[in-house]
């Protein structure tokens, strides 16, 4: 359906729907019209049955009336209370002859005793029987007694006399005093009941059945058949109503189809009778399928109507359409001339009209683009000409900012290793320091044991000559020691040639740094700044060292006095102590004067050591201070190095797009090619 004309899809739509809803309503009406004509023939059956069943009710009223009347008689009750008197017998047969002579259709009209011994009949043979005994006697008694109308009525039974069917009543006589005395009897020919229902039809079902049964013995009372009167029903559909009267016994009437019958029928609980109404369900309906018929075929004129004005309507209001499409088709390969058809179409309000003006607007805008992008395509060609040329010379100065960038990448790595490598240094100078003030340290400990030393000396001058002499050789040995160690101090001589060393070529490194730096121009003035930086550290470390050899050279001397005092001490105590014990005392004050200056010395070597730390931990800090700052410059030339990369793909790129627009407006000159100039069709 894709695929198909827009009249011809709207035409099938428009039949599909019709015929939906004309097929809905016609199932909508045929099943309201069946129902509504089942519930009328119900209903109609149902009156008609109703009908049946009171004139079946008047009928047995009045036979009851009969019979009651026949009872009132005064020969009656005198009879019964005198059943030997011959002449009350004689005057009440006589009356019973009488009585059943005026009546219709009779079968029988008796007296009898509460025993019942019949009394009078008109039959006279019967007269002197006894109808009933035992149980069967019992059962009429309260039969009769219970009774609220005066007359029990047996139903519809067999006559033992005449075969035939008959309506069986019973009435009982009652003394002065309410006591039963016996009872009046009689009964009725069905078939003057039969008679007066077979005068009641019903208008268009003339071939309905009418039949009644007994709904305890299943008897058929009356029956079309003949045959089949006073015997035990067998018909399924009778058999099925006894079965519902049965049932439901307080329900009075019912229907329902079976085997393509209808079935209706009044249940007479009362009389154990049930009048049953059947009839062809096809005659039943006949009347609604002619109706349904009739609106069958006005569905298929309507629809036939409705196909014939669709067809006309959407063929004529579809037929712009076609102008329209070709249009549109005229637009869609590219020809820009302008439809006559679409002209006396322009500014009407319907849907034709603004197609119309919309089709035509857009077929000035497209010839409108059309003429800008022939304008545009040239000046784009003119511009991508240009950004060839440009791109070209951007990417030779982007390869020479390339190279001096790396190189100047390369004296960053070279001098990133000297200052990792005079790091190095230092931290060995630091460690050397570390060593250096724990010696001193030592020196200052033995100082002070030869300050006590003295102090115990001058105490035991006038101990014995012996441990004097014990005492000096210890003082010797101690006094080597010391000056052992302390010449140890020499070796920061060479550290600090080391750092000189380390300082000019810093020194050097700055000069080749700033000289870089000047060459890569504007994008290496973060590197001159580390290039000066590093120069002004190098002049820093110089300067320090030479401050460190002139303490060094301070303390070499110091060493040197020291070593002479040991000295003199040691010969002054070999060569003068002995001979002269008595003035050992002032030698020992002379001593511990000594002693005292010498530990002034180590505690100032102590404090320019903690000075040189002091300056040794700032040099560290500055040189890491370096260490981040040519890192950093490190990672910027990296960044600079990977934009410039960037910035080369970039200009590759742009010559590309500057080819690609070039091919670009070649393709939209070919496409503006492919237009058709503008004229009248």
């Amino acid at each position: 359906m894709k695929n198909w004309k827009m009249r011809s899809a709207i035409m099938v739509i428009v039949l599909v729907t019709s015929l939906i809803g004309i097929g809905a309503l016609f199932l909508m009406a045929s099943s309201r019209n069946q129902k509504a004509l089942s519930e009328s023939t119900s209903d109609n059956m149902a009156t008609y049955l109703t009908a049946q069943a009171n004139t079946i009710e008047n009928f047995v009223t009045e036979k009851e009336n009969n019979l009651k009347l026949f009872g009132k008689s005064y020969d009656v009750r005198r009879v019964l209370l005198n059943e030997k008197d011959a002449q009350a017998q004689e005057q009440a047969q006589k009356y019973t002859m009488e009585y059943y002579n005026s009546l219709d259709n009779w079968e029988g009209l008796y007296i009898g005793n509460w025993d019942t011994t019949v009394l009078t009949y008109q039959n006279p043979e019967m007269i002197g029987k006894t109808l009933r005994e035992g149980e069967r006697l019992e059962e009429l008694r309260n039969a009769m007694l219970d009774a609220q109308s005066g007359v029990y009525d047996a139903g519809i039974i067999v006559s033992p006399g005449t075969g035939k069917l008959c309506l069986s009543m019973y009435a009982p006589i009652y003394d002065q005093n309410e006591n039963p005395i016996g009872y009046v009897g009689g009964g009725v020919f069905s078939a003057q009941l039969e008679e007066v229902l077979s005068n009641l039809k019903i208008s268009g079902m003339e071939n309905t059945q009418f039949y009644m049964v007994n709904t305890q013995t299943k008897m058929n009372l009356i029956n079309p058949d003949e045959k089949l009167l006073a015997t035990e029903s067998e018909d399924p559909i009778l058999l099925d109503v006894i079965d519902r009267a049965n049932e439901h016994p307080k329900t009075k009437t019912g229907h329902f189809t079976t085997d393509g019958k209808f079935v209706q029928y009044v249940n007479m609980a009362g009389r154990s009778w049930v009048l049953v109404l059947v009839c062809d369900a096809k005659e039943a309906y006949r009347a609604s399928n002619q109706i349904v018929a009739q609106l069958a075929a006005c569905c298929v004129v309507a629809y036939l109507l409705i196909g014939i004005l669709s067809f006309v309507s959407i063929t004529r209001c579809t037929r712009p359409l076609g102008f329209v499409e070709r249009a549109i088709v005229r637009l869609g390969n590219l020809d820009l001339t302008k439809s006559r058809e679409l002209d006396r179409y322009l500014g009407h309000k319907n849907e034709v009209g603004i197609l119309a003006d919309k089709i035509e607007k857009l077929r000035q805008a497209l010839a409108e683009i059309v003429g800008v992008l022939n304008d545009c395509s040239e000046s784009v060609n003119v511009s991508s000409q240009s950004i060839h040329s440009n791109t070209g010379e951007l990417s030779d100065y982007i390869t020479d900012n390339m190279a001096t960038t790396q190189q100047l990448a390369a004296g960053i790595e070279s001098t990133n290793g000297i200052v990792s490598d005079l790091n190095e240094k230092v931290e060995h100078i630091n460690n050397m320091l570390e060593t250096v003030a724990s010696l001193i340290q030592d020196g200052a400990d033995k100082s002070q044991e030869l300050l006590d030393s003295s102090s115990n000396i001058e105490k035991t001058s006038k101990e014995s000559y012996e441990s004097s002499l014990v005492s000096i050789e210890r003082n010797r040995t101690h006094i080597q020691e010391a000056t052992s160690k302390l010449r140890g101090l020499s070796e920061i001589n060479s550290l600090v040639a080391d750092i000189m060393g380390v300082a000019e070529e810093t020194n050097l490194l700055s000069l080749n740094a700033s000289i870089e730096a000047a060459r890569a121009g504007e994008a290496g003035k973060g590197f001159a700044v580390v290039a000066s930086e590093i120069g002004n550290l190098a002049k820093d470390s110089s300067e320090t060292a030479s401050r460190i050899d002139g303490i060094c050279g301070n303390v070499n001397e110091n060493i040197s006095d020291v070593a002479d005092c040991f000295t003199q001490l040691t010969d002054y105590l070999e060569q003068d102590v002995a001979p002269a014990f008595s003035a050992f005392n002032h030698i020992s004050e002379e001593n511990k004067q000594m002693a005292t200056d010498l530990k002034s010395v180590i505690v100032q070597m102590q404090e320019t050591l903690q000075e040189f730390g002091v300056f040794l931990n700032n040099v560290t800090q500055q040189m890491s201070n370096i260490q981040q700052a040519s890192e950093q410059n490190e990672r910027g030339v990296g960044d600079i190095v990977n934009k410039t990369s960037s910035a080369t793909l970039v200009s590759e790129q742009m010559i590309n797009v500057a080819n690609s627009n070039k091919e670009s407006v070649e393709k939209l000159m070919k496409i503006i090619d492919q237009f058709t100039e503008e004229k009248q069709v």
